[in-house]
């Protein structure tokens, strides 16, 4: 049972390590000093904890290597013995599987794993409820929502599906009926945002320094964090990835009524929070050092809690702040540090970079007629 320890209980949110069985020392050293640091009561990571695409994947018997990958991140909460649950990413299983029972198995059969802690769980893999009790164990004070969110929808965004939505509410009115009839404050982590979060942010007009193109219906609108996020030393480095349409989901949070806030991964660049119609959102910058990320600004979400007091804090604490300004491996940081987040993000560099290949074979062929007309 999770319970509060001298009236608080924290929370580590790890998200989008995203590495394969020959996992960066640079990620593992902050996820030790992290936890050295916070000593969070619980940490969840909140998918992409596997890079399934990864080469090196391939080399000997992949789902081997899943499960060192996977063995070498938990290692870290293991030796110190810090209980963790998690979620699933849309490249934590090879997309022609599609299966994670594989991977569930190495997370459950870790001595540390919380799921067996769940108040609920809806099917193996697709979501869980994990409630933190008073100090005395007598009543939940506090719920997390661990819901998968990475199937695919009709529109070919990623999203939860209907069926998932009624087992929260009713996991929701049950832990509610346990303690007393009153609703249980609530915390709910997945993957993939929800469309939502555009509505927190400050539209700019295109061309305007530092903005970014919205994604699926808000292409050809641009967006930038807003002065307040600025101030708390948030930011945006790419477009919000999420599902082309509002979502049901956060409608339906909107109307549980307990819903404090939800907190995403996916877009490694981008680190901030807001409110939303009573909702905070929230994302966490990517933690791993062998794929994309903000460079020093790679992080791990903290959030405190206290027993007899409503609501939470949140901050961030990142790989700048506990381990400096160096790195194991400075070759993997330039090159990631300058990798596209995405398709479209990589698009101007393919365009410069056709245009300076084809301003070079210009060159090459004016050289070539200035000789023949010599000739």
């Amino acid at each position: 049972m999770l319970k509060f320890n001298g009236g608080k209980f924290r929370l580590m949110q790890i998200t989008d390590i995203q590495d394969t069985q020959f996992t960066s020392r640079d990620t593992i050293d902050f996820i030790k000093a992290a936890l050295e640091k916070e000593k969070p009561d619980l940490v969840v990571f909140t998918g992409d904890q596997v890079k399934s695409y990864g080469f090196s994947m391939v080399l000997g018997s992949k789902n081997e290597n899943i499960k060192k990958t996977i063995r070498n991140i938990l290692a870290p909460l293991e030796e110190k013995g810090i209980p963790f649950t998690y979620v699933y990413g849309n490249h934590d299983v090879p997309k022609k599987t599609g299966d994670y029972d594989f991977q569930t198995d190495i997370y459950e059969s870790s001595p540390c794993c919380a799921n067996k802690e769940a108040f609920a769980r809806y099917k193996r893999t697709d979501s869980l409820c994990i409630p933190v009790y008073s100090e005395d164990g007598r009543k939940p004070v506090v719920a997390f929502y661990m819901i998968d969110n990475c199937g695919k929808l009709p529109d070919g965004g990623n999203g939860v599906h209907p069926d998932q939505m009624d087992w929260m509410d009713e996991t929701s009115a049950a832990i509610s009926e346990i303690n007393g009839g009153e609703k249980v404050p609530s915390l709910v982590f997945q993957h993939i945002p929800v469309y939502e979060m555009y509505e927190m942010l400050d539209e700019v007009p295109k061309g305007t320094e530092g903005a970014i193109e919205g994604n699926c219906r808000r292409r050809n609108h641009f967006y930038k964090a807003t002065d307040e996020m600025k101030a708390r030393g948030e930011f945006m480095g790419e477009s919000v990835a999420c599902p082309g349409t509002p979502s049901e989901q956060f409608e339906r949070w909107l109307k549980m009524g307990n819903i404090m806030g939800a907190y995403f991964g996916h877009d490694h660049n981008n680190c901030f929070t807001g409110n939303v119609r009573g909702i905070d959102l929230g994302y966490t910058s990517g933690a791993g050092f062998n794929v994309y990320g903000p460079d020093l600004n790679r992080g791990v979400r903290i959030f405190d809690f206290e027993e007899n007091k409503q609501g939470y804090e949140t901050r961030v604490t990142y790989y700048k702040d506990i381990l400096g300004g160096k790195v194991h491996n400075e070759l993997k940081r330039y090159i990631y540090n300058n990798a596209p987040s995405s398709v479209d993000a990589a698009k101007p560099m393919i365009y410069k970079g056709a245009a300076g290949l084809a301003g070079i074979t210009a060159l090459i062929a004016a050289a070539a007629i200035r000789k023949n007309k010599k000739r």
